[in-house]
């Protein structure tokens, strides 16, 4: 068993081993989501207001708090406002959540033995999962009469906060070209990785 207990050896297992099953499904989702943006000229990202910073990427392959994929919303720009309803239910807006359990810090549960990652879903303090609540606020629980609103039993990866402060940020067509003319990306195919110089 291979046991990193420093940042030499965590880059040294890595190299050795490669990284683990779900990080490597959140790499390839976050590399498509670039690629997707620069095709698209939008950069749609989880962000969090209070410490200003992005949590992740949405893209094609990101999931709504009503089950469905961000491909499944509209993307449409009116004036200063997005319509990204949902095409297949009554969803008025893309609320992500986390579509993996590594996405928000449990990653002990997939090497549980019994354990099927395609059936997990984002858990509430309620003990339901999103797609058992109302896809639209107040987003109150289908299952129980306990919970009101939807209050998530986990935190963001990125910052540790809470779900329920995030909101979608989009730079449009204008932001974006003008983000990406003041830096050279370079994508690295041979390593999958993007360098930012």
């Amino acid at each position: 068993m291979y046991n990193a207990l420093d940042e030499n050896a965590v880059l040294e297992g890595v190299k050795k081993f490669g990284p683990a099953p779900g990080a490597r499904k959140m790499m390839d989702n976050e590399m498509l989501h670039a690629m997707e943006s620069i095709e698209s000229g939008t950069y749609v990202t989880y962000w969090y207001e209070k410490k200003k910073i992005e949590c992740g990427r949405i893209g094609s392959n990101s999931k709504c708090f009503c089950g469905h994929l961000f491909s499944c919303h509209n993307d449409k720009y009116f004036g200063k406002k997005f319509d990204v309803s949902c095409k297949n239910c009554p969803c008025k807006v893309f609320k992500f959540v986390p579509t993996r359990p590594e996405e928000c810090g449990m990653y002990w549960l997939v090497r549980r033995k019994d354990f099927n990652v395609h059936k997990w879903r984002a858990p509430c303090k309620c003990n339901h999962t999103h797609e058992d609540h109302m896809p639209n606020y107040p987003l109150r629980c289908t299952k129980c009469g306990n919970c009101d609103n939807f209050r998530a039993y986990f935190a963001c990866i990125s910052c540790d906060g809470a779900w329920e402060v995030r909101f979608l940020f989009n730079l449009l067509d204008y932001y974006f070209h003008v983000l990406f003319n003041h830096l050279k990306i370079l994508i690295n195919i041979k390593q999958d990785s993007i360098f930012i110089v």
